[in-house]
């Protein structure tokens, strides 16, 4: 299986480590599995570590994955941080997934640091219950 699924610490985030080639089938599994620990867990909020990705799937997978998100997820806005893969052609493909999402609704940010992709989770995190905690 080229991907696992995991919460991170104590944070309320779920991350997905995708390795190698990732097909459609591959990375439809991957999203339906983070969606349901994620439902699980109670959190919107997403780590997507792409770093070790060579490939394997297409514009039009990842069309498909944004449609199977919409329809999962309809009435939420998630909020994904991205860790660019290695490689320039996986990268190519994560930036038209930022694209994708953020023309969906979604909030995605790109990085190549880690600690920075947790950092601006968990300030995603701070500002949400700021704007829920002044609604209320």
């Amino acid at each position: 299986m080229p991907w696992s699924t995991r919460r991170v610490g104590e944070i309320p985030i779920v991350e997905t480590i995708y390795a190698g080639e990732l097909s459609k089938n591959d990375l439809l599994a991957a999203v339906r599995a983070t969606l349901r620990v994620a439902e699980e867990q109670g959190t919107r909020y997403f780590l997507a570590d792409c770093r070790g990705l060579s490939g394997g799937h297409s514009v039009f997978d990842l069309y498909a994955v944004g449609e199977e998100v919409a329809e999962q997820k309809p009435h939420l806005t998630l909020v994904e941080a991205v860790l660019l893969p290695v490689l320039p052609g996986p990268a190519e493909m994560v930036s038209f997934w930022e694209t994708l999402g953020v023309n969906r609704g979604l909030r995605i940010d790109l990085f190549v640091d880690r600690h920075e992709a947790i950092a601006w989770l968990e300030n995603e995190q701070r500002r949400s219950a700021e704007r829920e905690t002044r609604s209320a």
